[in-house]
């Protein structure tokens, strides 16, 4: 999944006509346990390197 992600986010910003704007990939899953588990994927505009930026966060919103 995280590899289709960040070709994705490579392929939107390759894509995209608005130069000004970013294109990312954010995908939110939550588990049986109530956890959320968000990936946000990137990718620097007009960037030549084939980086891309990954964030994961994961919230228990069971604990108030």
């Amino acid at each position: 999944m995280l590899l289709q992600a960040s070709c994705l986010a490579r392929l939107g910003n390759m894509l995209m006509t608005n130069r000004s704007s970013a294109f990312f990939v954010k995908a939110i899953y939550i588990d049986r346990h109530y956890c959320v588990v968000e990936h946000t994927l990137s990718h620097k505009r007009g960037s030549l390197d084939k980086v891309v930026t990954y964030n994961l966060l994961i919230v228990d919103v069971t604990n108030g």
